[in-house]
């Protein structure tokens, strides 16, 4: 047995070695750049998704509420009482129950839009969150899978050198 018939295969060895080690670290830097990634396009979606989640929290708390308490609703409806009050006063019914009616009629009306506007801010505000979650889902859903696929780069170049390994070994001429 000479020296160069164990040189060869210990040479061979050696590369199949090193090449499984830098493929595997390869793998593995991939998959975190991936997942680093994804954690800085979370940072950025995470306030969209924050307000998203607050407009929809606040649409289920105040239900039917808080759309009176704005400053347009209260502005509009005392207007239109001051114009109901001006117009029954001019024909002598100013404490009527026509008056009552009228501004009665005109309150539902009124608060039948300004709570469909009120709805619809806070749901256009809500699918800001929602389209926030989607793309984050998304995100997180690819960072996953490179992370997979790292382990397994990682596993097929190992794999890949122990059967270098055991080719070296079987042509061997022990």
């Amino acid at each position: 047995m000479s020296w160069s018939s164990i040189i060869g295969p210990a040479i061979g060895a050696a590369a199949s070695l090193g090449s499984a080690y830098l493929g595997a670290n390869a793998s593995r830097d991939a998959s975190r750049t991936q997942l680093e990634a994804a954690d800085r396009a979370a940072a950025l979606y995470g306030p969209q998704n924050a307000i998203g989640q607050n407009a929809l929290q606040g649409l289920y708390n105040n239900w039917g509420g808080s759309f009176q308490a704005s400053p347009g609703y209260a502005f509009r409806r005392g207007e239109a009482m001051r114009a109901v009050d001006a117009g029954m006063s001019a024909r002598g019914l100013r404490n009527s129950t026509a008056r009552d009616r009228a501004a009665a009629r005109y309150a539902d009306g009124l608060a039948s839009q300004e709570f469909g506007d009120w709805w619809n801010r806070g749901a256009g505000i809500a699918g800001i969150g929602q389209t926030a979650t989607n793309a984050l889902a998304g995100i997180y859903g690819q960072a996953g899978q490179a992370a997979a696929a790292g382990g397994m780069g990682a596993a097929n170049a190992w794999g890949g050198a122990l059967q270098n390994l055991g080719n070296i070994a079987a042509n061997y001429r022990w």
